[in-house]
């Protein structure tokens, strides 16, 4: 008997507990990423970290207070900032600071009362920046443990119930989270709590219906809106993702995006009962496109003087000009830098997506579909013709860590599919065979332990020896010299 074309969830009762538990698990996963009890992080990290003391302090988006810390001999600032309009501006996106303001400025209350004067110009300029990598790190690692600590709520809204404890592990342990995201401010922490604000804001609790109290209120697509823009500030290529929810808003169901029927046929015409979304999502872009302009004259931010720096930095001649094939291989498939090889459960999920598609909820009912069939592709060519497509000197797969809140969302559909269920929709479907199921556990078991070899020892001497990868870029595709084969042979 083939399954049905098309499942529609109805409401399930809130199960009395699963709050508790979810913040349980939250506290456990940041013992789990404050374990190894150091920062890691470079200086692609330090401009988020100095700029949320700033804000705390008052500073506003302005590093002028600290810049005592970090000028050279010469009086000149690092490459991580700028001096523009009289002000030392930070050249990375805002969004991972904006995030982490609440978090820092409890541990700055408490590092006040604890260590009076601790960012004080007196002080050992080392030793200040030092606090502030850990107090980066600690607000890292809060806001990783959020994101994953949400995901459970978003996947029994989503029916998914029995692929809640993998998908957890997966994004939680099997992915860059553990070692790049949760260590110190990147970008990717903060833009992947941002999607799950956003995706949990558009689903409603207690299942997917299609009755008038189960659709989008204003207030839900209003804190989608922010949460979506917010994403976007925190890691710019994230406007594809981005895209792809608001036009989601735009075109879904009449009950919930606010299309009208002209001429017996159903057109989009969501731009009216969606301007909440787009309130909230417009105040913040306009903001932040304002700040990027005065600052840096472009759109872009300071990433436009970034970016700049590939010719001398990374042996490249410019931003957009890699080579689509190699670039797609090297994102997904290279030894060092791969998403498959550091993510490998992400091949069964993906290949068993198609047979457990109807699992998910129809392109109406939510943005899964689409973020899965039209973000996911775009994210990968966008990945692929980017020049410096490995992301510098970082551990694993990093420039994918944003989309892997989907990619666990599809490992949560066929671990469900792997089970049982005592809902007659769901009798008509084949199990997934045993042989796939043990994949999954395989799989997923080697990406936990190769992030949890880079949790303890990354980094190593590998990306500077015995040449520099980012200009070297065939040891890129060295299968017997990687950081990990560093990691488990250099000395503790």
């Amino acid at each position: 008997m083939r399954p049905p074309t098309m499942l529609t969830l109805t409401p399930t009762p809130r199960r009395s507990g699963e709050t508790t538990r979810d913040a349980w698990l939250t506290l456990g996963l940041l013992a789990v990423f404050l374990a190894n009890g150091r920062a890691i992080g470079g200086g692609d990290t330090m401009p988020a970290a100095l700029l949320q003391v700033a804000l705390v302090r008052g500073d506003g988006l302005t590093l002028d207070r600290l810049a005592w810390a970090i000028r050279t001999e010469t009086d000149a600032v690092p490459g991580y900032c700028s001096e523009s309009r009289g002000h030392v501006v930070s050249r990375y996106p805002i969004g991972p600071a904006l995030t982490t303001i609440p978090f820092a400025w409890i541990s700055i209350v408490w590092l006040d009362h604890t260590r009076p004067g601790w960012d004080a110009p007196t002080r050992d300029p080392s030793a200040f920046l030092e606090t502030v990598r850990h107090l980066g790190k600690l607000n890292a690692a809060l806001v990783a443990a959020l994101a994953v600590g949400l995901l459970p709520g978003l996947l029994r809204r989503l029916e998914l119930h029995e692929g809640i404890s993998i998908a957890v592990v997966a994004l939680g342990l099997g992915s860059g989270v553990w070692p790049t995201a949760s260590q110190a401010l990147w970008q990717h922490g903060p833009a992947i709590f941002w999607l799950m604000v956003a995706l949990r804001a558009l689903i409603p609790p207690g299942g997917i219906g299609e009755s008038p109290q189960h659709g989008l209120t204003t207030t839900r697509l209003a804190v989608a809106g922010g949460a979506t823009a917010l994403m976007v500030m925190c890691r710019p290529i994230d406007l594809l993702f981005a895209a792809v929810i608001a036009g989601w808003v735009v075109i879904s169901s009449p009950a919930r995006a606010g299309l009208r029927r002209w001429g017996g046929v159903w057109r989009p015409f969501g731009l009216t009962r969606s301007r909440p979304f787009w309130a909230t999502a417009g105040l913040l872009g306009l903001a932040w496109c304002g700040y990027n302009l005065w600052f840096f004259d472009s759109l872009n931010g300071g990433y436009a003087e970034i970016e700049k720096m590939h010719p001398w930095a990374h042996g490249l001649k410019g931003t957009w000009t890699g080579s689509l094939l190699w670039g797609g291989l090297g994102t997904l498939v290279s030894p060092s830098h791969g998403l498959l090889i550091h993510c490998p459960w992400v091949v069964p999920a993906l290949a068993l997506l198609p047979r457990v598609w109807n699992r998910l909820p129809s392109w109406n009912a939510t943005p899964i579909r689409a973020l899965l069939a039209v973000g996911l592709p775009l994210n990968f060519l966008a990945l692929a013709k980017y020049s410096c497509w490995w992301g510098g000197h970082c551990f694993g797969a990093r420039f994918w860590i944003d989309a892997t809140p989907l990619f666990v969302i599809a490992l949560a559909a066929v671990r469900t599919a792997a089970m049982p269920s005592n809902n007659p929709c769901l009798q008509s479907y084949p199990l997934i065979d045993r042989r796939w199921r043990w994949l999954l556990i395989v799989t997923l078991a080697a990406a936990v332990w190769v992030h949890g070899v880079a949790f303890w020892r990354y980094p190593t001497s590998w990306h500077a020896n015995p040449t520099n990868v980012d200009r070297d870029h065939a040891r890129l595709w060295d299968w017997f010299d990687t950081e990990t084969t560093r990691a488990l042979t250099e000395p503790w």
